[in-house]
């Protein structure tokens, strides 16, 4: 599984399984993330002694992913996911969830926080076995629902979602 297609999930089900069977062209919001800085985004707004690494490809049992930047230290590592927006939602914190799970895996240490960015400021978000739990079970959930169309969540996403054309159950 990819954190993008967890992302995705979290938004709607069935914009997850479009997502998958019918790859969609980068959106504008897209390609303008694609210069986004991440760097200059953490060193302005993440304070830290650590080692940071950007753009860090991470394998574990529940799948793969490209976190932003990771920040390691001697006895923990923390995430840190960077957006356009700063509506930062429960899709974003799954992801960045999802990536805290994959980098104890790789590194072998506990992800204690997760950071969730914007070009003007970070929120810092601890890593709970709550949260964990979730992302876990939202995966299982996720696995199964690629199988088949699941049903979707309309929602406001409806008038910007590229798939609103085919999708039985958009908004409006």
């Amino acid at each position: 599984m990819k954190g993008r297609l967890l992302n995705a999930y979290a938004i709607c089900p069935t914009y997850a399984y479009f997502k998958l069977h019918y790859p969609e062209p980068p959106t504008p919001s897209m390609e303008f993330g694609k210069e986004l800085d991440v760097r200059e985004v953490v060193e302005e707004h993440i304070k830290t002694k650590c080692r940071v690494s950007y753009q860090v490809p991470l394998s574990g049992s529940l799948g793969t992913g490209r976190v932003d930047a990771l920040i390691e230290c001697a006895d923990r590592v923390e995430v840190v996911e960077v957006k356009l927006s700063e509506g930062f939602l429960r899709p974003q914190l799954l992801q960045a969830a999802f990536y805290c799970i994959l980098a104890e895996e790789a590194l072998g240490k506990p992800c204690r926080a997760l950071w969730l960015c914007s070009p003007s400021r970070c929120i810092r978000k601890n890593f709970t076995e709550g949260l964990r739990i979730s992302v876990i079970g939202m995966v299982e959930s996720l696995e199964e629902d690629l199988k088949t169309m699941p049903r979707g969540r309309p929602s406001g996403y409806c008038s910007y979602c590229k798939y609103a054309g085919i999708c039985p159950w958009k908004r409006g």
